[in-house]
């Protein structure tokens, strides 16, 4: 690491640490961006989630500060648009914090792309959509899921 670059992270970090966030701001471009994955994880510890959300560059970082953050539909565009490792696993955590929030159709698009048979179930249960409730039987039945089914 570069003595300027030192400098700048210090820099930025002590202008955090003080308060003063426009200063701050105006001093990020000067960070490199394979620096930004270390500046969101100082300012997350600072409690300022929303600040490290938006300078994150690591796709799964990003994914967690938006579900910490309860901004479901920022995390679903990350899952979208990024080629995510464990992709299943992101929509079935996406899935179950939307149906904890009642958010009904985020739900139901998470867990059927996390292939969640009982949780689609269970979801179609709940909201007695006899039509939803056929389609997931189908679906079952074709991946050997009989109980589901």
């Amino acid at each position: 690491m570069s003595y300027t670059l030192l400098l700048s992270l210090i820099e930025y970090k002590t202008l955090v640490l003080r308060g003063e966030m426009e200063a701050a701001e105006e001093l990020l471009p000067s960070i490199p961006r394979d620096q930004h994955n270390s500046v969101a994880r100082f300012l997350e510890s600072r409690g300022l989630v929303a600040d490290a959300l938006r300078i994150a560059t690591d796709p799964d970082y990003k994914f967690e500060l938006a579900v910490q953050l309860g901004e479901l539909g920022v995390a679903r565009e990350i899952v979208e648009t990024e080629n995510m490792a464990a992709g299943e696993n992101k929509w079935k955590q996406l899935g179950e914090l939307a149906m904890s929030g009642g958010d009904i159709e985020l739900a139901s698009a998470c867990l059927a792309k996390s292939g969640d048979l009982s949780g689609q179930l269970l979801l179609c249960s709940a909201t007695a959509s006899p039509a939803r409730l056929e389609e997931l039987a189908v679906t079952a039945r074709k991946k050997g899921k009989n109980n589901v089914a």
